[in-house]
């Protein structure tokens, strides 16, 4: 998950980047400087912040939810259980997983 959100926030800052620079606002506007260790990590952490606020991600970094999981439909198909689950992804979003496992297998 890590992964793939990394990629969408890579990604995402592409796209706004490109966008400003077609609409020619100032792409640079917290240009890294250089600057002692403590005041650099300062710096990346506001931005990082900033960032994540520009996004709409904030609830990505907030603390962890409990997955609190509904069971949503659950249906038996031939050798097999299909289910439709939702869960906390966030503390203000949720996400519907399709869980499927055969019935009859050996545990390993």
């Amino acid at each position: 998950m890590k992964k793939t959100l990394s990629i969408l926030i890579i990604w995402t800052g592409l796209f706004i980047l490109i966008s400003q620079s077609l609409s020619g606002e100032s792409l640079r506007s917290m240009q890294y400087t250089s600057r002692e260790k403590s005041k650099a990590i300062a710096w990346q952490k506001l931005l990082r912040a900033q960032f994540f606020t520009l996004l709409k991600l904030n609830d990505l970094i907030s603390a962890h939810p409990s997955i609190n999981p509904q069971v949503l439909s659950s249906q038996e198909k031939e050798g097999y259980l299909v289910q439709e689950i939702e869960i906390n992804s966030t503390t203000a979003r949720r996400i519907t997983l399709l869980y499927t496992r055969p019935l009859n297998a050996e545990p390993k």
